[in-house]
C-alpha cells in the first residue's frame, strides 16, 4: 500500500535520504533491514500552509505488513517536514511508536534508535523516547 500522493520535489528529496531497520518487538528478528522509508506502506496524514506561508507535510508509515489494524493507520513512523522560509532549508521531525524496535538513518547516519516497548513497560508506565528533530539544507537546483 505505497502512497499514491505526489509530494513536492523538496519533500521527496528529504524522504529519499531516510532509511529504516525494523525489528520484531524489542529483541526480535529483523523484519526489514536498512530499507528506504518510501518502500513502506504510507499515507499523507496532513499537509498545508500557514498564515506566514510556511508549507508542511506530515506522512505516516506502517512498520510491518502483518498488522492488527486494517486498513493500516500508518502511524508507526511519522515524518513531518516543513520549510523554514530560507532557500533550501527544511526542518525534519521523525516520531516512532509501537512495539517494534526501529533504527532510523538519515543520509546513512543513525539519527534515532527507538527501542519499542513490552508489556512490562506498560505496567510500569515507562517513558520511551521516540523523536528526533533536525534541520537540513537541500540544494535549490535539486528542487
Amino acid at each position: 500500500m505505497r502512497s499514491e500522493v505526489k509530494y513536492p520535489r523538496w519533500v521527496n528529496e528529504i524522504l529519499k535520504k531516510i532509511n529504516v531497520t525494523i525489528y520484531r518487538g524489542r529483541k526480535g528478528r529483523v523484519l526489514k533491514e536498512n530499507v528506504p522509508i518510501l518502500s513502506l506502506p504510507s499515507r499523507l496524514l496532513s499537509h498545508g500552509g500557514s498564515t506566514i506561508k510556511q508549507r508542511a507535510f506530515i506522512i505516516g508509515f506502517e512498520d510491518e505488513e502483518e498488522i492488527w489494524n486494517q486498513p493500516p493507520d500508518c502511524g508507526d513512523i511519522v515524518v513531518k517536514i516543513y520549510d523554514l522560509k530560507e532557500p533550501g532549508k527544511y526542518r525534519v521531525e521523525i516520531f516512532c511508536s509501537g512495539v517494534n524496535k526501529k533504527v532510523i538513518k538519515f543520509d546513512n547516519k543513525e539519527v534515532l534508535n527507538y527501542q519499542g516497548y513490552e508489556e512490562e513497560d506498560i505496567r510500569n508506565r515507562r517513558q520511551i523516547v521516540g523523536t528526533v528533530i533536525f534541520d537540513v539544507q537541500i540544494r535549490e537546483y535539486n528542487l
